[in-house]
């Protein structure tokens, strides 16, 4: 169940996005309105919606925002320049390729620049940042060698060779989408990205992926403005439904779109989701109050979330087992232990729960992610 602080949201983005009326009660909290668009980072999108009475404590995040905005475009626009006259072709992911949907696209957050360049002139693109000043960040690593960050006049920026993650290759789409690559623009600035095939299942996917880890109103915005200006019936019974579908993402682009359409103004013009659960639509926006923009809300308890789906992929004995062989010492001096190493895990996992106080959290935390794995198969994402 939504409170009607969360609800008052769910108009103002309505009214802000399709030029309707919000319905909003009278006794509303707009402390609490304000910070859940704080928590989902859609302050700038719901702002132009909030009755002038308390549009003031709005207005700082609004241009701040917009600001912010302006500053990662322009840092784009030099790394895009960068790159042409390299002649590297990249394409933008998500970000300004998501906000060019909307219909002031200044009021949509932006965080990092992530780009993605043929696998085969990744070294070479590598080289050229570093040539121009751009300092690496955060190096490839064996839990993500899809990309290297950088940074460069406080703007953070991501270098992808591919996009996919090991749970669900989406890359032929997106290998193709670079092949044919257009270019859009956002104020006086021009960028290069995917197609409309491509980057709508790139925008589908990042939702996915943050369904088990704190999926946010920002992503499900993304996926839905995308759904007003490129999908509609015809594109998707000949094109994107059946390429949704073998990659098995067509139950959440219908659930999500259902939904966009019931609680955040989606005209309902688009008919092909007209078949969706929506119970199952309001399951989805439950989990999505509950987490925020990538886990904001619930911080440290994410963390054990994501180890009690991994217990349920696994088997807890496996996952006991892997965590023992990480962590006991003596099993790395004596690898005899080896039988032992669940037993040891359990004890660590048992005595740091009760030194900590955190046992009650815990099975909370636990409780949560078990809704959530059955939100997922729901879904069929799992």
């Amino acid at each position: 169940m939504m409170d009607k602080e969360q609800i008052a949201l769910l108009e103002l983005l309505k009214a802000s996005l399709f030029e309707t009326e919000p319905v909003l009660q009278d006794d509303l909290d707009w402390g609490a309105v304000l910070e859940e668009a704080r928590a989902q980072t859609v302050v700038a999108l719901a702002a132009k919606a909030v009755p002038r009475a308390v549009a003031s404590a709005w207005q700082e995040s609004v241009l701040q925002t917009q600001a912010n905005f302006v500053r990662v475009l322009h840092g784009q626009s030099q790394l895009v320049n960068l790159f042409e006259q390299a002649w590297i072709p990249l394409v933008i992911l998500k970000g300004a390729a998501a906000a060019v949907y909307y219909p002031e696209p200044f009021r949509r957050a932006m965080g990092d620049v992530d780009f993605l360049v043929p696998q085969a002139r990744f070294e070479e693109a590598a080289a050229q940042m570093e040539r121009d000043g751009y300092v690496l960040s955060h190096p490839a690593t064996s839990e993500n060698p899809r990309h290297l960050g950088y940074t460069k006049n406080g703007i953070k920026f991501e270098l992808h060779h591919h996009f996919s993650m090991d749970d669900l290759d989406i890359e032929d789409a997106v290998i193709d989408g670079l092949n044919h690559r257009v270019w859009a623009v956002v104020g006086n600035y021009g960028f290069p990205m995917l197609p409309g095939l491509s980057n709508g299942l790139v925008l589908l996917d990042h939702l996915r992926h943050h369904l088990k880890d704190g999926l946010g109103l920002r992503q499900v915005l993304d996926w839905m403005m995308y759904v007003n200006r490129e999908l509609d019936d015809e594109f998707w019974e000949k094109e994107f439904g059946p390429v949704a579908k073998g990659k098995g993402l067509d139950t959440l682009a219908v659930t999500v779109t259902r939904m966009c359409q019931i609680r955040l103004g989606l005209p309902e013009t688009v008919t092909w989701c007209s078949d969706a659960n929506e119970e199952l639509c309001e399951e989805l926006l439950a989990n999505l109050f509950s987490s925020g923009n990538f886990g904001r809300k619930r911080m440290e308890g994410t963390a054990v979330e994501s180890v009690a789906s991994l217990i349920r992929r696994q088997g807890f004995f496996r996952y006991l087992q892997a965590g023992g062989e990480r962590n006991w010492t003596a099993f790395r001096r004596h690898p005899a232990l080896k039988p032992f190493c669940w037993l040891y895990q359990l004890f660590r996992i048992t005595f740091r729960g009760l030194k900590t106080g955190r046992g009650t959290k815990m099975t909370e935390d636990i409780r949560r992610s078990r809704e959530r794995v059955d939100l997922l198969k729901k879904l069929g994402v799992y």
